[in-house]
């Protein structure tokens, strides 16, 4: 179920899928992975790795840390809008 996703760790061709219980790997692009998840949800945060807005417990500089204590860089290329996104209250 997508609501226990935490987030989904890009490995090229394959995918880390860390949810509340277990991690699932699985033969699959970022890209495609990031079609078929609603953007209302889930927040694509650099190359590898698209988080739950739920699963965010802290963002601390450029870096997320989720509700299951990882430690997510933040992409240079997504840190815009991201702060645009706290500085509004979305996450």
């Amino acid at each position: 179920a997508l609501d226990d996703v935490l987030f989904v760790e890009g490995m090229k061709d394959y995918l880390k899928i860390h949810t509340k219980t277990k991690v699932i790997i699985t033969h699959m692009t970022m890209t495609k992975m990031e079609t078929m998840l609603d953007d209302a949800t889930f927040l694509r945060v650099n190359r590898s790795y698209i988080v739950q807005k739920a699963a965010i417990k802290a963002i601390t500089g450029t870096v997320i840390e989720t509700v299951n204590n990882a430690a997510l860089a933040i992409g240079v290329n997504y840190r815009e809008s991201i702060r645009k996104m706290t500085d509004k209250g979305m996450l």
